[in-house]
């Protein structure tokens, strides 16, 4: 308890090969905690953008954290123990607001509230908006898309119904997308 930044703890992911305890606050303050250490990155804190700065998840990949925000998405290096990119991803590299990511097949997906995206997963090509691609093939793909996931060769998405708000989980199986039977 002793050393931490702030209060008011909104997401919280471990990462196993560093060991490493990533805490970010609801004011998006964020803290990284190693065995030796507490770092704080206030960046995003302090940063004045005219959006919604809420982390919505975290996902690792490599020693990087790739964090879901109310904007896009925010990629820290872990290493370094600093900020290494930021994707806005919706047309004209405006701000769209992304739930969750996930990876496949040197892939990246992003379930937004525009949609589900995709790029090819390089840090140069993932930075360009155009770049970023809407999955058209999946049904009601405009729809809000707040949770995804990569699993034993398959990638589930749950999609909310504009009308309902109710929940569909979608899986994208041998190269189509089904609703889910995992019900």
């Amino acid at each position: 308890v002793n050393g931490l930044s702030d209060s008011e703890i909104e997401r919280i992911a471990y990462h196993n090969d560093l060991e490493a305890l990533l805490i970010v606050y609801k004011n998006s303050n964020i803290d990284i905690v190693t065995e030796s250490a507490v770092y704080n990155l206030s960046d995003l804190k302090r940063e004045q953008i005219s959006s919604d700065k809420t982390v919505y998840n975290i996902r690792f990949y490599e020693n990087y954290a790739f964090l879901s925000c109310g904007f896009g998405i925010v990629v820290l290096d872990l290493d370094r123990i600093e900020f290494k990119d930021t994707y806005f991803i919706a047309d004209n590299a405006s701000f769209v607001r992304v739930y969750d990511l996930t990876f496949d097949n040197n892939l990246i997906y992003a379930a937004t509230d525009e949609g589900l995206s995709y790029s090819p997963f390089d840090f140069q090509i993932m930075s360009d908006y155009r770049n970023w691609n809407p999955v058209s093939d999946l049904p009601g793909h405009e729809n809000i898309h707040n949770l995804i996931y990569s699993f034993s060769g398959r990638i589930f998405v749950n999609q909310i119904d504009p009308v309902t708000e109710g929940d569909t989980l979608y899986e994208f199986r041998n190269g189509t997308w089904q609703i889910s039977d995992l019900y």
